[in-house]
């Protein structure tokens, strides 16, 4: 993840999310307690709660990145790879509620 960038508050209802990383330092959100990660660090981010990735250093973060199961994430992943470089953020919305993940408003993070 290149510096600045960031997955908003979100849920997966079917799916534990995991974060390994790798380099960098990761800060999170997990139902709106903020947290952050680094190498060696295993991050579950269980389904049905709230959270956000996020990296707010100046340097890319590397990290394995896994679902469990993967259920529909990753035709989502396919659906958002081709929309382009910068896609707008209802079009983000739209195609990752089609596929099970529910981002939150913003300012909502719980």
């Amino acid at each position: 993840m290149p510096p600045g960038t960031f997955v908003p508050p979100h849920i997966h209802p079917d799916q534990d999310e995991y974060l390994y990383i790798l380099e960098g330092r990761f800060d999170f959100l997990l139902n709106g307690v903020e947290a952050f990660g680094e190498p060696g660090d295993l991050i579950k981010l269980p389904r049905g709660i709230p959270h956000g990735i996020f990296n707010k250093s100046d340097q890319t973060i590397k990290t394995l990145f896994w679902v469990t199961p993967t259920g529909p994430l990753y035709d989502l992943f396919w659906a958002l790879h081709n929309l382009g470089p910068e896609p707008s953020p209802a079009e983000v919305v739209s195609i990752a509620a089609a596929h099970a993940v529910d981002f939150l408003p913003p300012g909502k993070s719980k």
